[in-house]
């Protein structure tokens, strides 16, 4: 499995900053083969919209969508990725990564993504909250299942 942690630039970012950061992540992933699994993890700083029978949104997003989301949704589309915190359903403060409080605005930009077809199953994924990382984002975790090989029995 490779894991990889990202931190994209803001929505407000110049487009030449948002196209290299994608175009490296597009690299990254295109090197890694196609029987590992993947997973990344980070602040996307891409808000997307929900979308029903959808291979790489589910129906627990947002209901806006930003120009960083329209190109993580490219990528995801290009790689068979899809946003797994999108597709668990939970109350807002266990959907919701980012806040500001002040002016009263909530949003998801942080993601769990992996591949469509990964030999783990990601049972959950949801906002931790309570935990202070001097951030106005909220800690995103998931459960995994992975499958282990099985034992091979010896005895004759």
């Amino acid at each position: 499995m490779i894991i990889i942690g990202v931190y994209a630039p803001y929505d407000s970012s110049d487009n030449n900053i948002k196209d290299d950061f994608y175009e490296d992540l597009n690299h990254v992933i295109s090197g890694i083969r196609t029987s590992y699994d993947i997973i990344i993890a980070g602040d996307m700083n891409a808000r997307v919209k929900s979308r029903e029978n959808n291979e790489i949104v589910g129906k627990y997003a947002e209901e806006v969508e930003n120009d960083s989301g329209e190109m993580l949704l490219e990528l995801c589309s290009e790689h068979q990725l899809k946003l797994m915190n999108t597709y668990f359903p939970h109350k807002d403060i266990h959907r919701f990564t980012g806040e500001r409080p002040s002016l009263n605005k909530k949003s998801i930009i942080d993601y769990i993504i992996a591949r469509n077809k990964s030999e783990f199953r990601v049972n959950d994924a949801r906002v931790k909250r309570g935990v202070n990382c001097g951030t106005d984002h909220h800690l995103l975790l998931a459960t995994l299942v992975y499958p282990f090989p099985k034992k091979q029995n010896n005895l004759r």
